[in-house]
């Protein structure tokens, strides 16, 4: 299916969201240690929301950075999969409904990207977009949840939901895009980031689980985080024992936890 508006809108009209959300997290760069895309695939699973459509994407991706992959059997080639982006949806008795976009990040025409979406999205009553990122913050304080909104109004329920607002100049990913047009159309968005660790190799649950907790309040979701909750507890044990029987990676984590408590943490880059 080619990317537009119009497509979009049909697909949009079938299902009829009225007073809907929308949550939108991106693979690639904005996904450190998955944090982002993990939580939003939760809620999908948590509400057993239905993929209402599948878009493979033509002219938003550089292949020789994000290499599409082949599935090959026995010589024979069965699978070519482009990168994708995957709409669900769930419907609601109530007056409201929840949209999930989970995609690769575009590596160009961002601004087309954005615009077929906004467009689509136009009617949404708030946009909450998920990233993580690599930062320097052990496992052993409580995570850290940082974030940029739109109005001054969502930035003081991000504080009331310990989302700490950003102070920051640099380089972006495509979330800063968002909220840039969102702003312009009067569309309330947020975009929220989880602080990870890059000695983790795996998903980062404990950053999902504050991401994900932020997000149920500040949407009223009431999602089941029993699970996830589970897979952090794990994931602190493992870290845990690692420290007690690696003198190395113990001391490491020791003086993350000094410099992060002499630092008095503030976000001060998010993309």
């Amino acid at each position: 299916m080619q990317l537009n508006s119009n497509s979009l809108r049909l697909l949009l009209k079938k299902i009829k969201p009225q007073n809907f959300n929308v949550i939108i997290a991106f693979s690639g760069w904005p996904d450190a240690n998955q944090a982002a895309t993990y939580s939003a695939k939760y809620i999908i699973n948590n509400f057993k929301m239905k993929k209402i459509k599948e878009i493979n994407l033509e002219g938003f991706y550089n292949f020789s950075l994000n290499r599409p992959i082949v599935n090959i059997e026995q010589g024979l080639i069965k699978e070519y999969n482009l990168p994708k982006n995957e709409l669900y949806a769930l419907n609601s008795e109530k007056d409201s409904n929840l949209l999930i976009l989970i995609g690769d990040e575009p590596h160009i025409n961002w601004f087309t990207y954005v615009n077929i979406f906004l467009q689509a999205f136009s009617k949404a009553k708030f946009i909450c977009l998920l990233g993580s990122l690599i930062d320097k913050i052990p496992h052993t304080v409580e995570p850290l949840i940082s974030g940029v909104a739109t109005t001054i109004e969502l930035i003081n329920k991000m504080k009331e939901n310990k989302v700490k607002p950003v102070n920051y100049i640099g380089p972006s990913s495509i979330h800063s895009l968002f909220l840039n047009e969102c702003s312009k159309r009067k569309i309330s968005a947020v975009s929220i980031w989880a602080h990870t660790q890059e000695y983790i190799d795996e998903v980062d649950f404990r950053a999902a689980y504050k991401l994900l907790q932020v997000i149920n309040n500040m949407l009223n979701l009431n999602i089941e985080l029993s699970k996830v909750k589970l897979e952090e507890n794990k994931l602190q044990k493992r870290l845990n024992e690692m420290m007690s029987k690696n003198r190395y990676f113990s001391e490491f984590v020791h003086q993350l936890e000094l410099e992060y408590k002499l630092s008095k943490k503030e976000p001060e880059y998010i993309a």
